[in-house]
């Protein structure tokens, strides 16, 4: 008993660090497809004068350039992205308690815990990144499109594994 405590405890902090991992490489991905939409550049010119070429005074911030978003780094994108799994898995908690008591549906809570998880999104992307809510709210969007099309392509390829060893 004690060991299938422990192998549960093993499972879920294995898929939570997946989620950690595919939200953040999302999130990287969401601020390049924001700033290849907004028409900036995600890394400075081919060419141009010597001070479009980056080195150690350059910032994410002007690397993106006018009315971009800088892209983070990997374990700046981790953190963004913890915060906001860690504020979604309260809010998530909470409207489950509220459910338990009988005073919401399940789809009452989807209803509420989606715009909730945008605003948690955007606000951490918008506090931790030098950029205006409206792009972060943006790029929180793009994310979250960019996690489901994640999901449905390892679904697809999860269920093709799946058949094709049933097959054999």
């Amino acid at each position: 008993m004690q060991a299938e405590a422990v192998l549960g405890l093993a499972m879920l902090g294995f898929i939570l660090l997946l989620i950690l991992v595919v939200g953040t490489i999302c999130l990287r991905a969401a601020c390049w497809f924001y700033n290849l939409m907004a028409g900036s550049s995600a890394g400075p010119p081919a060419a141009g004068p010597p001070a479009a070429v980056p080195d150690q005074h350059t910032t994410p911030a002007m690397l993106a350039g006018p009315g971009g978003v800088p892209s983070p780094g990997f374990g700046k994108a981790l953190g963004i992205t913890a915060i906001t799994v860690l504020v979604q898995i309260v809010v998530s908690f909470v409207l489950a308690v509220v459910a338990i008591r009988g005073e919401m549906t399940p789809a009452t809570i989807n209803l509420i815990s989606l715009p909730v998880s945008f605003l948690v999104a955007a606000s951490m992307i918008r506090f931790l990144l030098p950029t205006t809510f409206g792009r972060a709210l943006l790029v929180a969007i793009i994310q979250f499109i960019t996690l489901i099309v994640c999901i449905v392509l390892a679904l697809f390829v999860l269920g093709g594994v799946i058949g094709a060893l049933s097959m054999s």
